[in-house]
């Protein structure tokens, strides 16, 4: 989601569903996920048409949850980053709603008397981030949403270095909202010697994407990172230099961009108002791995002695 010089390998790959959508709904205590386990390559690789026999199961315990009963800002689990919050002082705005348990993230076009106070931006929209209460190394990271369409849609699911630095970056989900059923998923890095900054990953189609629920996540092993689509692994790169510290999550809906293909920029065809629709968000550590830095804030839900947050 960062601007930057991007060294992109992909391709479109129709994703056929892999589990049924009832077993999906929940993020229970334990999981087991299907997963790879033959060397993984420097360069990311699809692995969608593998069969189950060339897959090996990974048990997960689960660190971290919301199922978006109540305002995501209410009891200090997310942090709104922007100057003055989620709600812009002089403007009283908010961009997330809660309805039956789901979590809309709203960007609608700035009232025009309101120009002067929000830095003259044509959209107003929210972004979410665990930035010092959350941060967790290796594991499994899971959102279940609908991914919105539309002229300068941008709406994703990432995670960043807890120690600030960039890359590493891991986009889980990137939406181009002028492809509808176009998902991106894609890691960043960068080469020591050169500085360098590399990215691979691939486009996957979903064609209900924008209209039904799906989980999209990320597993991270000691020697790769493997995507995941309806917790069916879909591509996998080994774990490229640089992925040291424990890594934030952020989920947002961008408005616009000039350099991230398939989203365009805010013109006369982009939508009034647009929301990014989310179930759940949900984190999970490997068995028996634990996190070697564990994040907490001053007021866990609960805490055990490895650094596990379990929400309520």
């Amino acid at each position: 989601m960062i601007p930057k010089v991007l060294v992109m390998f992909g391709c479109l790959a129709t994703v056929a569903p892999a589990v049924a959508q009832d077993n999906l709904k929940a993020a229970p205590q334990q999981l087991s996920l299907l997963a790879t386990h033959d060397p993984p390559g420097d360069a990311c690789r699809r692995v969608d048409a593998l069969a189950p026999t060339q897959l090996a199961p990974v048990s997960l315990h689960r660190t971290f949850h919301d199922d978006f009963d109540e305002h995501p800002l209410s009891r200090g689990r997310w942090v709104p980053p922007y100057s003055g919050g989620a709600a812009w002082p002089e403007a009283r705005l908010d961009p997330f709603k809660i309805r039956q348990g789901i979590l809309s993230i709203v960007a609608s076009r700035t009232p025009p008397e309101l120009k002067p106070v929000l830095f003259n931006n044509d959209y107003v929209s929210g972004i979410l981030t665990t930035q010092g209460w959350f941060a967790q190394k290796y594991g499994y990271f899971e959102i279940r949403a609908k991914v919105p369409v539309g002229t300068g849609v941008w709406p994703a699911f990432w995670l960043l270095a807890d120690d600030g630095g960039w890359p590493p970056e891991i986009d889980i989900l990137e939406g181009r909202g002028q492809r509808p059923g176009d998902l991106v998923m894609t890691t960043h890095w960068r080469i020591p010697a050169t500085g360098r900054i590399e990215s691979c990953g691939f486009d996957f189609l979903l064609p209900d994407a924008a209209n039904r629920f799906h989980d999209y996540g990320m597993l991270w092993q000691h020697d790769r990172i493997i995507y995941f689509i309806d917790r069916k692994p879909v591509s996998d790169i080994k774990v490229p230099v640089g992925f040291d510290d424990p890594m934030y999550i952020i989920v947002n809906l961008a408005m616009g961009s000039k350099y991230f293909g398939g989203v365009g920029v805010v013109d006369g065809e982009s939508p009034v108002m647009v929301e990014f629709e989310i179930d759940r968000i949900s984190v999970y550590q490997i068995d028996p791995y634990q996190s070697s830095k564990p994040q907490l804030s001053s007021t866990p839900d609960q805490a055990n002695i490895t650094g596990d947050i379990n929400a309520r």
